[in-house]
C-alpha cells in the first residue's frame, strides 16, 4: 500500500517553489505538470536545486533547462494539431 500526497499549487510559481522547498527529502518521486501564470521560466531553477532528477517526473509539457536525467510524458501541440488536421 502507498499513500499519494497532492499539491495544488493554483498556477502560483512562487507557492510552487514554496512547496518544493519545504517537501524535497519527503517523497520518492514528484509529478509535475507544469502550468504557470508567471514566474515558471524559473520553474527549472528551484527543481535543480531542490529534487533530485530520478526522483522527477514532468507530465504534460517539457520544463526547460532541467539538468541531468529525468522521467517526462510530455505532449508536443504542434505536431498532435497538425496530425490531427492531417
Amino acid at each position: 500500500m502507498v499513500s499519494i500526497d497532492f499539491y495544488i499549487y493554483n498556477n502560483d510559481y512562487n507557492y510552487f517553489k514554496k512547496l518544493l522547498q519545504t517537501n524535497s527529502h519527503d517523497y520518492t518521486h514528484y509529478v509535475i505538470i507544469p502550468h504557470f501564470t508567471e514566474g515558471g521560466e524559473k520553474a527549472h531553477e528551484v527543481i535543480n536545486a531542490t529534487i533530485q532528477r530520478q526522483k522527477v517526473i514532468v507530465v504534460d509539457k517539457p520544463i526547460p533547462g532541467i539538468k541531468g536525467k529525468y522521467g517526462s510524458v510530455c505532449q508536443n501541440f504542434k505536431l498532435d494539431i497538425f496530425k490531427a488536421l492531417e
